[in-house]
């Protein structure tokens, strides 16, 4: 029983209450009072724990993904700079020249930019198959899985242009009495070896 309570029970017993019954009653009201405050703070502490428990939890979730891409960053730094000393220690022995054609044709891949994807796939396509033919005639169109004809002659005259592939015009046997001429696109042979450390890096 709490001090108040107690204090109140006596002084109702020394000035008089009525009754006994009027102090067992008011004594029955101030305990039921004391009870209800008790339940009224002890549901507000249920109701808000979870809460504090919700917000510690995604408290420290956000604090560990902060962590974790800050981590992300860092072994991303290292492994760019790492990958960079390896190449540097273990690049293959070149002549001067082959060291320029080298650089020649890794500036031009990575100035090809968001378009690099689709023109390594065609660079590859090249150096497996020798050429890519195109013609004026009825002869079909080479054709590359996701890539349409028409971008895929202008990835080759970007290449061709980078002095990465080369042009060569031969006649087609069906163009009649009027000449016509195939459009025939190969790997430069300058910057075969050049293409293909850069497309098939270890």
């Amino acid at each position: 029983m709490s001090g108040g309570l107690i204090g109140f029970v006596a002084s109702a017993v020394f000035k008089g209450l009525g009754g006994w019954h009027e102090v067992i009653q008011a004594t029955v009201i101030s305990v039921l009072a004391a009870l209800g405050a008790f339940m009224v703070t002890f549901v507000v502490s249920l109701v808000k724990s979870p809460k504090l428990l919700d917000d510690q939890r995604l408290a420290e979730i956000e604090k560990r993904d902060a962590e974790n891409r800050q981590l992300r960053q860092t072994f991303a730094v290292e492994s760019s700079d790492l990958r960079k000393q390896v190449e540097h220690l273990t690049s293959p022995n070149r002549s001067r020249a082959q060291e320029h054609d080298y650089n020649t044709a890794k500036t031009a891949l990575e100035q090809f930019g968001e378009l690099r994807p689709p023109i390594e796939s065609v660079l590859r396509h090249l150096r497996t198959h020798g050429t890519l033919t195109f013609s004026a005639g009825p002869k079909p169109t080479p054709q590359l899985s996701g890539i349409s004809t028409r971008d895929l002659k202008a990835y080759l005259n970007l290449c061709h242009g980078r002095h990465l592939v080369t042009i060569n015009h031969g006649p087609n046997i069906s163009g009649g009495s009027q000449p016509v001429y195939d459009e025939i696109y190969s790997i430069s042979p300058v910057m075969a070896d050049a293409l293909t450390e850069l497309l098939y890096p270890p």
